[in-house]
C-alpha cells in the first residue's frame, strides 16, 4: 500500500519537525484504515512521544484542543488543523471513558486501541507500518475484532459498542463471535453514555455509510435500538405493526444521500407512527421527545419532528386546490426534503404500488408551482391584518 501518494505535505512537515526535535512520531487512526480499504483518507491524526507543551513549542500556530488528554491541534500553512496526541496507555476503565496516562512508546498507544484495524501506525519518513494486533489480516478476511479481550475493551468505554456496529456496517465487516458476544453483554450499559455521544454515533452512521441499513440492522439485532431508540424499536416489533415496516424504512434510508443525514433520520423515525396511531401531533411530540433526549439543537428538533409529522399526510394529487390545501396544512417549509423522501419511498416500494415514482414527481411539481405563485397559505401570509381592517 502506497500511503506516501496520499500523504498531505503538512503531515510530513509535522513528522519531520517533531522527529528532528527528538520525538518519535507516527500517523495513526482512521487515515491508515481508510486507505487500506481503498477509500480516501479524511482525518490525518498523529501520535508522538512529545508532551503537549513540547508540541506547542515546536510549531508557530497551535490550538489546545485537549491538552489534559494530550491532544494539540497543529495548524498547517493552509489553515488545515491536524491533531497530534501524546502516546497514551490506559490505567483505569470507567465504562464511559478510560483514565489514561502518557506513555513513551507507540506500542503502548496501539495496545489501547479499540479494534484491530484501528491499531495501525505508519511512519511517513521511514515507511514503516506497525500492525501488532493483526488488523491487516482481519481487514482482508472481512472481520471486525477487538484488540485484546473483547469484554475488557467494551468495559473501558461502552461507546465502543456503537462504534463496532457503525464500523461493521460502514466497511461491510462480520463481527467475530467473541467480540459479538461481549458486545451483547455490554448493550444494557449503553444508557450510561452521554446523549451527545449517542447522537454523534447515529449521525455518523447516517452520514458516512452508503448503506446505513447494515449498521441499523445490527442496532436492532444487538438490542441497542431498543435501549437507545425505544420509539423506533417498539414501532417495529412491539405494537403489532407490519414486520416489514423496518425493512421499508431502511430501504428508504439507503436510497437517500449520505450528505443529508437528518433527512435519512426522518425516514427512520417514520416508524414512530406505530406508537402514536399515525396522528400527526402525536408523531410530532414523540419525535420531538426523542430529539430532545439526545440533545439535538432546537432547530433540528423542530425541523425533524415537523417533517416526520408531515410525511403522514402523503403527497397530494396534482389538483391545484388539493395541493394548496395540503401546503396550508403542512406548511411550505422543508417541502424539498420531504419530496426526496417521497421519491425514495416510491422507488423502493413494491412493484405496482401507488403512487408510482412518476406520479410522485408530478405531484411534487404541482406543489412547487403552487409555492412559486406566493399565494397566501395562512392568515399570517395575508397583506392585511386584523388591526388594519379595524
Amino acid at each position: 500500500m502506497d500511503f506516501q501518494a496520499a500523504l498531505p505535505p503538512a503531515v510530513r512537515w509535522i513528522t519531520e519537525t517533531l522527529e528532528e526535535a527528538g520525538f518519535a512520531t507516527w500517523v495513526v487512526g482512521g487515515a491508515i484504515r481508510d486507505l487500506m480499504f481503498g477509500r480516501a483518507a479524511k482525518d490525518w491524526d498523529l501520535a508522538t512521544r512529545a508532551r503537549p507543551e513540547q508540541i506547542m513549542a515546536a510549531f508557530p500556530r497551535t490550538v489546545p484542543i485537549g491538552v489534559e488528554h494530550g491532544t494539540v491541534g497543529v495548524l498547517a500553512r493552509d489553515g488545515t488543523l491536524y491533531e497530534v496526541t501524546t502516546f497514551r496507555r490506559d490505567v483505569e476503565a470507567l465504562g464511559r471513558r478510560a483514565v489514561v496516562e502518557f506513555a513513551e512508546d507507540i506500542g503502548d498507544d496501539l495496545a489501547r486501541r479499540d479494534f484491530t484495524f484501528n491499531a495501525l501506525a505508519w511512519h511517513p519518513l521511514r515507511q514503516d507500518l506497525l500492525d501488532p494486533a493483526g488488523g491487516i489480516a482481519d481487514m482482508k478476511a472481512g472481520i471486525l475484532r477487538t484488540v485484546g479481550a473483547p469484554r475488557e475493551r467494551f468495559s473501558e468505554d461502552f461507546l465502543r459498542v456503537l462504534r463496532a456496529l457503525r464500523f461493521a456496517g460502514q466497511f461491510d465487516l462480520t463481527i467475530d463471535q467473541p467480540t459479538w458476544q461481549a458486545l451483547l453483554g455490554a448493550v444494557p450499559e449503553l444508557t450510561r453514555l452521554s446523549p451527545e455521544r449517542v447522537q454523534e454515533e447515529i449521525m455518523k452512521v447516517l452520514s458516512q455509510a452508503q448503506r446505513p441499513s447494515i449498521a441499523l440492522r445490527l442496532y436492532l439485532q444487538s438490542g441497542a435500538l431498543a435501549v437507545l431508540y425505544p420509539e423506533v424499536a417498539d414501532a417495529e416489533v412491539g405494537t403489532g405493526s407490519d414486520p416489514t415496516d423496518f425493512d421499508r424504512a431502511l430501504a428508504v434510508c439507503d436510497a437517500l444521500r449520505p450528505s443529508r443525514p437528518l433527512v435519512r433520520f426522518v425516514a427512520l423515525l417514520a416508524l414512530v407512527k406505530s406508537m402514536t396511531g399515525g396522528e400527526a401531533e402525536g408523531v410530532r411530540g414523540a419525535v420531538a421527545g426523542l430529539m430532545e433526549r439526545l440533545r439535538f439543537s432546537n432547530a433540528d428538533t423542530r425541523r425533524v419532528s415537523s417533517m416526520v409529522a408531515t410525511i403522514y399526510l402523503g403527497p397530494p394529487t396534482t389538483d391545484a386546490i388539493e395541493a394548496r390545501r395540503w401546503l396550508s396544512q403542512a406548511g411550505p417549509d422543508h417541502v424539498r426534503d420531504i419530496a426526496r423522501i417521497w421519491i425514495a419511498e416510491a422507488r423502493t416500494g413494491e412493484e405496482g404500488a401507488e403512487p408510482t415514482p412518476g406520479e410522485v414527481r408530478d405531484r411534487i411539481r404541482t406543489l412547487r408551482r403552487m409555492l412559486s405563485t406566493a399565494r397566501p397559505l395562512s392568515i399570517s401570509d395575508l397583506a392585511l391584518d386584523g388591526s388594519r381592517l379595524k
